[in-house]
């Protein structure tokens, strides 16, 4: 009776062992997943929304052109404002400008030589398009930069131009 006891009470002792070592083992494995595909989904949606509005579309009548936007604070202020229909005003044969009712943040630094589609802020208030390069002595902070800026200059005129602005939806 009394050996039968100590090997109920082994058993029993085996079985719980067992239990909570097959518990411990198990629980990691799951616990450890589930993080790391949480956080891998945050990642994923973190990315695809820097994509999103790293990108706009810039409509000009019926051409189509499409930025890269430079990660700062004032590319991220100009996506908070669009979508943007504005009549853009020519200023000095290379580039059109537009100003904003109030400024947005700026870090103004001379880019010594502007390219042809450089989009940039001046003064803090001004968004300027460029559609030749040229030196300046002047200072921006950029905003972005357009692609493909093949028959850009003809798109934009001589005069001023309506230009529309917007996300550059997926």
């Amino acid at each position: 009776m009394k050996n039968r006891k100590i090997i109920i009470l082994a058993c029993l002792l085996a079985s719980a062992f067992l239990t909570i070592g097959c518990a411990k083992s198990g629980s990691p494995e799951k616990s450890a997943a589930q993080p790391e595909s949480a956080a891998g989904q945050t990642e994923a949606v973190q990315n695809a929304s820097k994509e999103i509005d790293s990108h706009i579309k810039i409509s000009v009548g019926r051409h189509i052109f499409y930025a890269t936007l430079e990660h700062n604070d004032t590319a991220k202020a100009l996506v908070e404002k669009l979508p943007l229909s504005v009549t853009m005003t020519e200023l000095n044969g290379n580039e059109k400008y537009y100003r904003f009712s109030s400024p947005l943040p700026s870090a103004d630094t001379n880019p010594g030589q502007i390219r042809t589609g450089e989009i940039m802020l001046f003064n803090g208030d001004y968004i300027v398009m460029f559609y030749k390069d040229f030196p300046t002595n002047y200072r921006y902070t950029k905003i972005g930069q357009i692609e493909n800026t093949d028959g850009l200059p003809e798109a934009l005129g001589s005069g001023n131009a309506a230009v529309t602005i917007e996300r550059d939806s997926p």
